[in-house]
């Protein structure tokens, strides 16, 4: 795993774990992104698999996230629970953008000593991860039969656990919420989150000019929307070292490549 993908999802991950939303730019009411993703016994496994689930629970994790192992621990007792009335469990394994072979055999590891029994998926190069507009690590998504998205967990954090565990629930037992939902916070402007998108897309790609050019277009079609702030501000600290480097003759420099190996 990269040293810098460990620091963008350090950062993503300490702005999500506040925020009323476990995603960006995808919010309930919204359809879920196809998912078929490999398992850990090499077959592939998606939504298609289960067509008369009632719901699913998505669970994006990895192994060095605290608050994986909790995270997962309660999602193995909803599918133990849940699973016989239509209740499907996805774990989405998030460990780094380009899984090495020693990390596929800890992830097998690590979902052993769990005793998860439902479906563990790698995402290779972090495709759902980006697709679902994941900011912290673990998140929880909460997927209807019509693959609707229901409800979103971020961070797995004591203030409106319940509540969305209470949803997930509901949704496969047919029955109203007994919680009321917790209060969610404004979202960002549907344009701002596509120019957010399209500047990380670009800077994972290596095209770091281009994608300077978003992140303001960004913040004008949302000026409340912190992400392009920070992604601004990661392409001026590469650029500016890349200079120092080419007057100084200085070492390679650590680059930032939000997506990328």
């Amino acid at each position: 795993m990269t040293r810098a993908w460990l620091a963008a999802v350090a950062l993503l991950a300490g702005l999500g774990a506040g925020s009323a939303h476990a995603l960006e730019g995808l919010a309930p009411g919204m359809k879920a992104p196809a998912l078929s993703l490999e398992a850990l016994d090499g077959r592939r496994v998606g939504f298609a698999d289960f067509p008369g689930a009632r719901a699913f629970l998505v669970v994006f994790w990895a192994g060095w996230s605290q608050k994986s192992p909790e995270a997962l621990e309660r999602a193995q007792k909803l599918h133990a629970d849940l699973g016989p009335r239509g209740l499907v469990v996805l774990g989405v394994n998030v460990e780094s953008p380009s899984l090495t072979a020693d990390e596929v055999r800890a992830v097998g590891a690590r979902a052993r000593q769990l005793g998860l029994s439902f479906p563990v998926l790698l995402d290779r190069g972090l495709a759902a991860f980006h697709a679902y507009g994941v900011v912290a690590v673990p998140s929880s998504v909460l997927v209807g039969g019509d693959l609707t998205v229901l409800a979103t967990l971020a961070a797995f954090p004591i203030a409106g656990r319940e509540e969305f565990f209470d949803q997930v629930e509901a949704a496969v037992t047919g029955r109203p919420p007994s919680r009321p939902a917790a209060p969610r916070g404004p979202q960002p402007a549907v344009r701002a989150v596509r120019y957010f998108h399209l500047g990380r897309d670009l800077a994972a790609r290596g095209q770091a000019e281009r994608a300077a050019l978003t992140p303001q277009k960004a913040v004008e079609a949302d000026a409340s929307f912190v992400l392009p702030r920070i992604l601004l501000g990661q392409l001026l600290r590469e650029r500016a070292l890349a200079a120092d480097e080419v007057q100084t003759g200085a070492g390679s420099v650590p680059t930032l490549r939000l997506g990328a190996a």
